[in-house]
């Protein structure tokens, strides 16, 4: 069982006692600890917990302390306490715009995505004009990938097309040639969704795995479902996605390299 991430949650109370539940099920006296790191009688916590009472802003960044927040996460913790104190519809209605804003950033994954650049604009639209300058990019940070030979027998392209892309990977820092190899350098680069080349990257990918599954290779996943869902669950469904992405990169960040993957996610409305 896994509590709800808290951008999903509308109230602060109900994603209080869903994670002190989460919690005590690993240990015992969790509401009493609570109660002790925020400064607060326990007796008080739960009139907190069945919405008779609320939190203090201190308390509220006490409980982002205890609950272990990220420094995105406490803002929206403390925007969620500060709508559940409002007195007047207008000082709700605003913090309510900023649980939007908040939960939109969010939701972009490009504020999610730390430590990586973008390649200037001139070098991003040839690098995202065809699937083959990433995958020579890729490649050659596998060791038995790394001579022009490989790389052309691996996709199945000229020489003088693989020589081509890795001359631009090297003035562009993103391989280095030694002796008769080219290796990666390792230098992380992503694309953010405003970029006017995002929808090419996207369609490359997604054109190779519709190649993919047209040759039913026994060792790829491939899933799609359509489904009617509410617009809450719909926004859960988009959170849990983004979580696995990151998830995902981890994976890669600590694996060694031997084979060249491609993973594509969509979640979509239809219309």
């Amino acid at each position: 069982m896994t509590f709800p991430s808290l951008f999903e949650a509308e109230n602060y109370q109900d994603y209080l006692q869903e994670k002190l539940s989460f919690l005590g099920k690993s240990r015992r006296g969790v509401k009493s600890q609570f109660a002790k790191a925020i400064e607060c009688d326990p007796a008080y916590v739960s009139r907190i917990l069945e919405k008779e009472a609320h939190l203090s802003l201190e308390q509220g960044m006490r409980t982002n302390h205890y609950l272990g927040h990220t420094p995105e996460e406490s803002d929206y913790f403390l925007t969620l306490v500060g709508l559940g104190r409002a007195g007047s519809k207008e000082l709700k209605e605003h913090y309510r715009r900023q649980l939007e804003i908040q939960r939109e950033k969010y939701l972009t994954l490009s504020e999610r995505i730390k430590n990586v650049e973008t390649l200037p604009e001139i070098t991003q639209a040839i690098y995202y004009s065809t699937w083959f300058y990433a995958a020579i990019d890729i490649a050659t940070s596998i060791p038995g990938l790394q001579t022009v030979d490989k790389i052309s027998s691996q996709f199945n392209l000229p020489k003088t097309t693989v020589e081509d892309v890795l001359k631009f990977l090297e003035q562009n820092g993103l391989v280095q040639q030694k002796a008769e190899k080219w290796v990666n350098t390792n230098r992380p680069i992503y694309l953010p969704s405003s970029s006017v080349h995002v929808k090419k990257h996207h369609t490359h990918w997604r054109l190779k795995a519709i190649q993919e599954i047209e040759q039913s290779y026994p060792t790829n996943l491939h899933y799609s479902s359509v489904v009617s869902i509410s617009k809450k669950d719909f926004e859960a469904l988009k959170e849990h996605f983004i979580q696995a992405v990151s998830q995902a990169r981890d994976i890669v960040k600590k694996s060694e390299d031997e084979v060249i993957a491609v993973y594509n996610i969509d979640c979509f409305e239809l219309k």
